[in-house]
């Protein structure tokens, strides 16, 4: 019987029933409760189920659906405490008394929604609470009501927006924060009875995912509401005061809403509540006010008057058309009726009451006053049946069940970058993004907090998550400490969740990436320096061909012109995507590019021109274009801007022109356009295309004929490399137009934005008069009865005539706005980081080249790459993939054009480049004439004598770069000379060249108070780079000939004296030449242990006495430790010699040994391997 009683909440409401003028706080206000006939058009009947579904429940069942609406009610109201205060309040707060006294709410804890916090004004965002309850063993997720600007913004946001596979319309400000939680709500209800609830914004959000869930449910038929006693899997929405959520569509249609579905929602109404009717009652003020919203925009914009009649037609367009919102699903409408509250089911039409005047919301629409209503419902209290634990699952149970930790950790590993400790942990629960709290580590006895955490979906497997963390290590802290971090992050890395537990990780290893990855550039820069590699590399074989007098001068002329196979690899790369590239594109992206270009290389390299803009802006027209009354045509080659360097400007004029002339119009470069005229490509419409590998032959024949005189063969040096540098940055200036290409080249829109913008027009005034007219009322609660109406009308007109204006200064403006269409504004590692995840490609966070995953998925297809069926697939691919991408359930207009099929193939051909790169590290030495760089390399490496050979003067004037590239080392080392040179165009060639290098070494003489003018240059350029050290390469500054400085075998302190001035005199000159201060440092990385961290360096560090002598054979072909045992050395003196080895191993000087143990920590293989420095030699 005590059932009986509990289920009186849910009688229906029958005509006669009455109302009582009663004085309880939480009584109805009888006197505006009337009723109309047929209905109430501000609350639709379209979607309310009238049929009572009560008659078909047990008592038992009747009892669980009155105290789950109790429950979710106490849950609705929690959602209003703080996240960290929301466990205590349950506790403690009378208010929740009932629920704690009866288990329905037995634990309850906060959801932490990392992807939405994660977005721009994501820590404004609500937090959701999931509550479970012991007696009902049912799990309540809950959404709070507005309560931040962001709450606002969504209330705002009433355009009319779908999902992809319903078609049916939701307000879009809801949909966009319903969509978030959807995963959640698929997950949850897999396992448990799920009641989804909330007030006000959180119950419009509530009915909407709930929508949504059973709507991709493809088993839906079997889901029951959570109270059915017989169904497996159950789900419910319960809301209070909610808004609106759902729209009004056709009949018939396939995107009408699924009435069978309408017995799983539950709206709870306060008939005084006004936000149920706000929506649709503010627009109805506003289309009263409509003969006059055109003299308001008219009055306001005087300029629109030409446009008088469209935007009329516009306004009669907005009233005729715009679809209602309506709620979906039961409603129950609390009441004051003896013995006291009642919650009813409306079950016909004419029991919807009237609209409710505004000024009442301040009173009834607040949750404590619906919860309190609701508790009062539960007039009869009554003693409820025991809970069995046996069969029942208690709070610890579920939250075990709920993130099984450790055991859902799969595999959890890491790597060190430079300043930044990446640890990937790899989960087998998808609700770990949502009970993930924060993730902690222990060093010198403080927990420490890591703050960067991303999740990302395992792209062979969805049911598994990927959480990346990052901690970023302080640049100015010790290495032994930094390393110290890096050992606790391993040791001690653990996860806390949301219900208060923490599980410690095991970190299975934590690797160094390789420093030639780690010195590779950004994606962009890498494209220029692949092609110096090349050129470097093209340099290098003449330079041998040259010398080589094994074969005849005809031969060796013809193999100039072939390139190296690394050459020619990176060549055929640039060239195939070159020739590729979409002219359109070319075009409209040029001065984009230009700009990305200006920014990427050397600014000593972009020589700026002033001109004059008329010079650069002919917009003169003749022959056919001179059309009476036509607007000028743009000449494609006035988007060059002023600054381009003459050499690119020339090529980039000739291109514009046959552009041009083969028909391609400033006016039509779209991707429409593109399509239509069958995917164009550059080679189509240029044969004769600069080619980077064609550039590179013809300098090789020439560098291989140069002149002999020295004047006039560094005149030949500088105009030819000039060339083959102004081919590089036009091939790089190409690729970057296809790289970094707008969003729509991507993306394809599936809706006219006009028809947004008119959508977006009809929404003004609800923008301003629609969920926002409670807080106006909040704002002003002076304004009651008709003022407050008087106010929600004027806001709707000016609502209006803003959106209207909007309209027709751009009604696609806002379409582009909208949140679902954020998907389409990323950057290139965005938009690649997203390639990857729709083609299910596995990309480990730890990978250094983010494009090899993506080469190695598509190598298969590359020989095929520009073939239209080819492309057509791959596209096929993407659409079929980005369906199932959890970031396009909210973004549903996206769909894959074929250019970004095309894209994937470029960044491919990119990420072989960038691969090219990194299979070794490039150790580059520098440094004046005579300084001895010669025989330092040959004996560091153990090169033939023949490969290194010194040079004087002008022999070394024309950047001839010297390199060995062993095939058992992994370094390339490379003697490239200018940096000393008098002629700044040299100098600069030379610097441009260092960017290649992965570690730099400067070689100047130890003595240099007598130094030439070579040392002076060089000098200068050592200090510039050290002033403008940006990047994290490692550097030494070895101050050779050492060993020429004083010695004394009788006093042991001279040479360590002159050791120490020798340093001190370098590093003053240093800090005068580059203004360096005392506390001057820099950042590189540096080996410590066995990785390397990025570490601060002095000058102290930097710069160090060197000698190759002190540990060279006697013939100066290779280092003692190279050589057979007995080996005579080059040092003749043996009391020098061993205080030489003294020095070099107290580290006070370097030796060969020294400089390679400092290359082999960086790294490994990188020189040959010895048996150590030698103390005992003839």
């Amino acid at each position: 019987m005590a059932g009986q009683k509990e289920a009186r909440l849910f009688r229906r409401r029958s005509p006669q029933t009455g109302h009582s003028n009663g004085t309880q706080n939480c009584s109805v206000n009888t006197s505006s409760l009337t009723f109309v006939m047929p209905g109430n058009p501000d609350f639709p009947s379209d979607h309310i189920d009238f049929q009572t579904h009560d008659d078909d429940l047990t008592q038992e069942e009747k009892l669980a659906k009155t105290l789950t609406f109790i429950g979710a009610s106490a849950v609705s109201l929690l959602c209003y405490e703080s996240e960290d205060d929301v466990a205590s309040v349950l506790r403690n707060d009378d208010r929740f008394r009932l629920v704690r006294a009866q288990d329905i709410v037995s634990g309850i804890w906060p959801v932490v929604n990392v992807a939405a916090t994660m977005q721009p004004g994501g820590e404004n965002r609500a937090v959701a609470l999931l509550a479970w309850s012991n007696r009902l063993q049912t799990l309540f997720l809950g959404f709070r009501g507005t309560q931040s600007m962001a709450d606002v913004l969504s209330n705002l946001n009433v355009l009319q927006a779908a999902t992809p596979n319903l078609g049916s319309r939701f307000h879009a400000g809801f949909l966009a924060r319903a969509s978030q939680y959807t995963s959640l709500i698929e997950q949850l209800v897999k396992e448990y009875r799920l009641v989804v609830c909330g007030h006000s914004l959180g119950g419009a959000m509530a009915t909407i995912a709930t929508y949504t869930v059973l709507a991709n449910d493809g088993n839906f038929r079997s889901i029951g509401n959570v109270w059915n006693a017989n169904e497996q899997r159950r789900l419910s929405a319960v809301t209070f005061g909610s808004p609106s959520a759902m729209v009004v569509e056709d009949s018939g249609t396939t995107a009408a809403l699924r009435k069978e579905w309408a017995l799983h929602f539950h709206h709870v109404i306060n008939p005084d509540d006004y936000v149920p009717f706000a929506l649709n009652h503010s627009s109805q003020l506003a289309k009263a006010f409509l003969p006059s919203a055109v003299g308001i925009v008219l009055g306001v914009f005087p300029q629109l008057e030409p446009f008088k009649k469209p935007l009329t037609l516009l306004l009669e367009y907005w009233q005729k058309n715009r679809a209602q919102f309506a709620h979906f699903g039961c409603i129950y409408l609390l009441e004051n009726n003896n013995p006291g509250i009642n919650c009813r089911q409306i079950t016909m039409e004419r029991h919807i009451p009237s609209t409710p005047e505004l000024s009442n919301v301040g009173r009834f629409h607040l949750m404590e006053h619906y919860d309190d209503c609701v508790r009062r419902t539960l007039r009869q209290r009554h003693r409820f049946h025991e809970i069995d634990p046996k069969t029942s699952i208690s709070v610890d149970q579920f939250r075990w069940r709920c993130l099984p930790l450790p055991d859902a950790v799969h595999e959890c590993n890491g790597a060190i970058h430079d300043n930044k400790v990446i640890i990937s942990i790899t989960v087998k629960s998808r609700l770990v993004q949502f009970f993930l709290k924060r993730v902690t580590f222990k060093a010198k006895g403080s927990e420490v907090q890591v703050s960067n955490i991303h999740f990302a979906l395992k792209p062979d497997n969805h049911d598994q998550i990927i959480v990346k963390l990052q901690y970023d290590i302080d640049p100015n802290e010790e290495p032994a400490v930094a390393l110290a971090l890096v050992y606790s992050i391993q040791r001690e890395l653990r996860i806390h969740d949301v219900f208060g537990g923490s599980t410690m990780l095991s970190v299975s290893e934590i690797r160094s990436t390789s420093l030639r990855y780690a010195s590779l550039p950004t994606t962009f820069e890498s494209l220029r320096l692949a092609m110096i590699i090349a050129f470097a590399d093209q340099i290098a074989k003449v330079q041998t061909l040259k010398l080589n007098d094994t074969e005849s001068d005809e031969a060796n002329r013809e193999n100039a012109g072939i390139l190296t196979e690394r050459a020619a690899s990176i060549a055929n790369l640039v060239d195939s995507t070159v020739s590729a590239a979409v002219p359109h594109l070319v075009v409209s992206q040029l001065q984009h590019a230009l700009g990305l270009l200006k920014e990427l290389w050397p600014k000593y390299s972009w020589h700026e021109e002033k001109t004059s803009p008329l010079k650069t802006r002919d917009m003169t027209v003749s022959g056919e274009e001179a059309v009476p009354g036509s607007y000028p045509v743009e000449h494609l080659k006035d988007r060059i801007p002023p600054d381009c360097p003459e050499e690119l400007r020339s090529l980039l004029s000739e291109m514009m022109e046959t552009l041009q002339k083969n028909g391609l119009r400033a006016s039509c470069l779209s991707i429409r356009n593109w399509e239509r005229q069958g995917q164009l490509k550059l080679a189509n419409v240029i044969p004769d295309l600069t080619s980077f590998a064609e550039a590179l032959r013809k300098f090789s024949r020439n560098l291989y004929d140069r002149p002999v005189d020295p004047k006039e063969r560094i005149e030949h040096a500088i105009k030819q490399a000039s060339e083959v540098l102004t081919a590089i940055r036009f091939c790089h200036l190409v690729i970057l137009t296809q790289l970094d290409a707008p969003h729509d080249w991507y993306y394809e829109a599936k809706e006219d934005p006009v028809r947004f913008g008119v959508l977006a027009a009809g929404g003004g005034p609800l923008l301003a008069a629609g969920s926002a007219s409670r807080y106006l009322a909040a704002a002003v609660p002076a304004m009651e009865g008709a003022a407050g109406l008087g106010l929600v009308a004027l806001t709707s007109v000016l609502g209006f005539a803003a959106s209207a204006v909007a309209f027709f200064l751009g009604a696609g403006v806002y379409y582009n706005l909208l949140p679902r269409k954020q998907l389409l504004h990323l950057n290139f590692e965005s938009k690649l980081q997203m390639s990857l995840e729709v083609l299910g490609i596995q990309c480990s966070p730890l990978n250094s080249i983010g494009e090899a995953p993506l080469a190695d998925h598509l190598k298969d297809d590359m020989q095929n790459a520009e073939s239209p069926q080819t492309l057509k697939d791959w596209r096929q691919k993407l659409r079929k993939g980005i369906k199932k991408h959890p970031a396009v359930k909210s973004n549903w207009l996206v769909e894959p054009t074929v250019y970004w099929s095309k894209w994937l193939f470029d960044v491919a051909r990119v990420g072989q480049l960038r691969d090219l790169m990194a299979s070794q590290i490039r150790v580059g030495v520098e440094g004046p004439t005579e300084a001895g760089k010669s025989q330092l390399l040959t004996t560091l490496t153990g090169a033939p004598e023949e490969v290194f050979r010194p040079g004087s003067g002008a022999n070394c004037r024309t950047m001839e770069i010297q390199l060995y590239n062993p095939l058992e080392l992994s370094a390339v080392f490379m003697d490239c000379p200018g940096a000393d040179d008098k002629d700044e165009r040299i100098r600069e060639m030379a610097s441009l060249f260092r960017e290649m290098f992965g570690i730099i070494i400067f070689v100047v003489p130890s003595d240099i108070k007598s130094r030439s003018k070579a040392t002076d240059e060089a000098l200068q350029e050592i200090a510039n780079l050290l002033r403008d050290h940006k990047d994290l390469r490692p550097v030494r500054i070895l101050l050779s000939k050492a060993d020429q400085l004083s010695f004394n075998r009788k006093k042991d302190e001279v040479f360590p004296n002159a050791l120490l001035q020798s340093k001190k005199t370098v590093i003053e000159e240093l800090k005068r030449l580059g203004e360096l201060g005392d506390d001057f440092v820099i950042h590189s990385r540096r080996a410590c242990g066995d990785t390397f961290l990025l570490a601060t360096e002095t000058l102290e560090d930097i710069v160090q006495p060197y000698s190759t002598y002190a540990q060279m054979s006697l013939d100066g072909r290779a280092a003692l430790s190279d050589c057979p045992a007995g080996e005579e050395r080059m040092i003749e003196g043996l009391c020098q010699f061993q205080s030489l080895y003294r020095m070099a191993e107290e580290g006070k000087m370097w030796d060969v040994e020294s400089l390679r143990q400092w290359l082999r920590t960086l790294s490994p293989n990188s020189v040959p391997n010895s048996r150590g420095r030698v103390y005992h030699t003839k």
